[in-house]
């Protein structure tokens, strides 16, 4: 579900497993409209130094160059040989796509397939458009070898949430109270520790106005 923590949970697991290694990256699909925008978006996430503001006519150089090599952002990213090897690529917010879903997979598999890479899928299924869940499922089966369920961490996640609060006595107040917390939150059935963090920055704010009586 959304606000789960599931790119949270992958960001963590990835510093912690290749602390020291470069070949793992990071993009979204919000908004990602076309193969154009798919590849800049992959580009970019390999790339992060030529998109900075501060960069950006030496990033413009630098494409130019790749251009020279026949590299570019509009050719197949199967050509993309400067790639590192073995790369890891995280693919979040599926199901936020703007367009189809099983054209994103069918851009997808032949760099799992022909090209060697990793990738790891972020998704909240629920989400996903019913007029695209049939083919989607028939794909996700053919294409995608391990699925596997984020569930919410929510104790750790409020310890977490805690540290960030400004207000020692609010956090004292929620620390002796935190077990009142988490039956809220789990009656209230979200699994949504984006909402959970928000209603906690919320009664900071509301419990700081208040006189000790």
């Amino acid at each position: 579900p959304w606000g789960s923590g599931k790119t949270h949970l992958i960001k963590q697991y990835l510093a912690a497993k290749l602390p020291n290694d470069p070949k793992h990256i990071y993009f979204s699909l919000y908004g990602i409209s076309s193969w154009h925008d798919l590849q800049e978006a992959l580009f970019a996430a390999a790339y992060p130094i030529l998109y900075r503001k501060s960069t950006k006519l030496v990033g413009q150089i630098a494409k130019s160059a790749l251009g020279v090599l026949n590299i570019t952002i509009n050719a197949r990213l199967t050509d993309f040989a400067i790639l590192p090897s073995n790369l890891v690529i995280v693919v979040d917010d599926l199901e936020r796509c703007a367009m189809p879903i099983s054209d994103v997979l069918g851009f997808l598999n032949p760099l799992v397939e022909h090209d060697g890479f990793k990738i790891i899928l972020l998704a909240n299924q629920a989400e996903i458009a019913a007029s695209e869940d049939g083919s989607y499922r028939q794909k996700r089966e053919k294409l995608v070898g391990q699925v596997l369920a984020v569930r919410p961490d929510v104790n750790a996640a409020f310890g977490s949430f805690l540290e960030s609060m400004a207000c020692e006595t609010t956090r004292s107040y929620l620390s002796q109270n935190s077990y009142v917390v988490s039956a809220v939150y789990e009656q209230s059935a979200t699994c949504n520790l984006r909402a959970l963090k928000h209603t906690l920055l919320s009664f900071e704010r509301l419990y700081m106005q208040l006189s000790e009586t």
